[in-house]
């Protein structure tokens, strides 16, 4: 033993050095620690190789989202659809294309390519405004949204009202492309002028051709507000068809900016004055969010030429600049006003009245507030317009 050869006096110099009985109770107070020091080191090697491994994999989580909104940005894959009879490009990676693709085939069908069928005109002058407009089906439950809006054309024509059909946010053309169709059926030339100015109009453009409707529709890059200046158009990821020169995260925290771009804005009085129009105006506004901004610059235009109003109604937008219900008291007092779209959570497409007594308009508007989807779209219609209640009774029949 190792102990046994010692000098003793080198033996009291170790105890005096190290304050233990002997060497052996040094060694192993010495092993002992270097292993409760390597155990130690083992354990905080373990927790930074799960810190790195959560650090790799929320890393790789943000490469992948980076990599998703550049394909959408930049890239914007596209696909051509058959939807409800009409052809359109669609953005692949829009939340809109993922929720209309759910739709049973032939109602929609994806990656189409197109047949003769698809461009014969056979559709033209099919029509009998008369016999359509006393048999016109308003209340099947599979009603689509452009449907809706049939009975008030056919109302418009009969009644020898030669409008112009202003479109504000255009969207794919998914109201525009349905309405120049129904107007080739009886033969009509309605003009309808089209605004989005998003970088959806690229394709808004295309599907006006594709479904041979140029020349009923005009495509305009221009963004409808109060003001008569550039302003920045914001685009959401996933939600190209949601360009507005609001910042919609602000009510929906989980969206991601995508791209910004700037455009020419243009109060709609303005433009109808540019342009020299004269016509009565059915004018449709779907403006994501900006949608008090259009109204405040077509104030002239209300009851002066508006002899009928699609608005989109969406409370939290609105709420932001005035009572949501302000506005429909505003519009009651020339147009009687019609909810187009259920409540509940089927969210049929149908004509109900709204009383016009300020108590049931904010009723009316927590109800739209508090729905599934928290919106719905209103008609408002000129109280002068020629057999009026004819229509109303068609709408509610």
């Amino acid at each position: 033993m190792v102990k046994q050869f010692l000098p003793t006096q080198l033996k009291k110099q170790l105890k005096k050095a190290f304050g233990i009985k002997g060497i052996h109770d040094r060694i192993n107070v010495l092993e002992y620690t270097l292993q409760q020091d390597q155990a130690l080191k083992i354990i905080e090697l373990n927790d930074k190789i799960n810190r790195l491994e959560n650090t790799l994999e929320q890393h790789q989580k943000e490469v992948t989202r980076l990599q998703e909104l550049y394909n959408y940005a930049v890239l914007k894959e596209v696909d051509l659809i058959r939807y409800y009879g009409s052809l359109y490009f669609w953005y692949t990676q829009d939340i809109s294309y993922q929720w209309i693709s759910r739709s049973p085939e032939p109602l929609v069908i994806k990656n189409y390519t197109p047949t003769a069928e698809d461009f014969n005109q056979s559709y033209i002058n099919t029509g009998d405004l008369l016999q359509d407009y006393n048999q016109l089906s308003l209340n099947h439950p599979n009603l689509h949204e452009y449907e809706l809006k049939y009975i008030l054309f056919l109302h418009l024509w009969l009644n020898n009202i030669d409008f112009v059909f202003i479109d504000i946010g255009a969207n794919y053309g998914n109201t525009a492309i349905p309405a120049a169709k129904f107007f080739k059926k009886y033969g009509q030339k309605n003009p309808i002028i089209s605004f989005e100015p998003g970088f959806v109009y690229e394709l808004f453009q295309v599907n006006t051709k594709i479904n041979q409707v140029s020349d009923i529709i005009q495509p305009e890059k221009i963004a409808i507000s109060d003001k008569n200046y550039p302003q920045v158009i914001k685009s959401m990821s996933e939600h190209s068809e949601c360009n507005s020169v609001q910042d919609l995260r602000q009510f929906y925290p989980e969206l991601q900016l995508a791209s910004c771009q700037v455009v020419e804005s243009i109060r709609l009085e303005d433009y109808i004055k540019q342009h020299q129009i004269t016509s009565p105006l059915l004018v449709k506004i779907d403006a994501e969010g900006s949608d008090f901004q259009v109204l405040e610059g077509m104030k002239s235009l209300l009851n002066n030429g508006v002899v009928m109003l699609i608005l989109e109604y969406d409370p939290k937008y609105l709420n932001r600049f005035i009572p949501s219900e302000k506005i429909l008291v505003n519009l009651s007092k020339d147009y009687l006003l019609f909810n187009m779209r259920t409540l509940d959570q089927n969210a049929r497409w149908q004509f109900s009245k709204i009383e016009d007594n300020i108590n049931s308009l904010k009723i009316f508007s927590q109800a739209v507030l508090k729905s599934p989807a928290g919106w719905t779209d209103i008609l408002a219609i000129s109280k002068s317009l020629p057999n009026l209640e004819k229509l109303i009774k068609r709408m509610m029949g």
